[in-house]
């Protein structure tokens, strides 16, 4: 028996936060962002590196939170530590600009009590940034 082999691969997104990270993944067609789930950050890496495969990620857009005066924020630099660890593994890393994407995210839940599931929801806006400006 032949096993098909996946050509089009997958891109991530990712919310990354103190406690919790949301992921948002791509459709086959790299067009739509689709928000997949909120995990805890310190199995971060482990859970992504199994996404990776299981998913066929070739991208991971991982949203950079910045401060009042523009410059990164303690969060941020996280990120892109989490960024520089998942690049070894052979994916293309991207920082999109996340300003504005939780408060979307949160606005989109409007009478929903607020809570870590914003996450995901903010991973798929900062995904679907980065979809629109890249379409194939």
């Amino acid at each position: 028996m032949h096993v098909m082999e996946r050509t089009m691969n997958r891109v991530l997104g990712i919310d990354f936060g103190e406690k919790f990270v949301g992921l948002a993944i791509s459709d086959p067609s790299k067009k739509y962002s689709l928000p997949l789930e909120v995990i805890d950050t310190a199995i971060v890496f482990p859970h992504i590196r199994k996404l990776i495969s299981y998913e066929a990620i070739s991208t991971i857009v991982i949203g950079l939170a910045f401060t009042s005066s523009g410059r990164e924020s303690e969060v941020a630099k996280q990120a892109r530590r989490l960024g520089d660890r998942l690049i070894k593994l052979g994916v293309k890393i991207v920082f999109e600009d996340e300003e504005l994407t939780t408060f979307a995210a949160k606005k989109s839940q409007q009478g929903i009590p607020s809570s870590k599931f914003d996450d995901h929801l903010a991973a798929s806006l900062i995904l679907q940034q980065y979809l629109n400006r890249n379409i194939e």
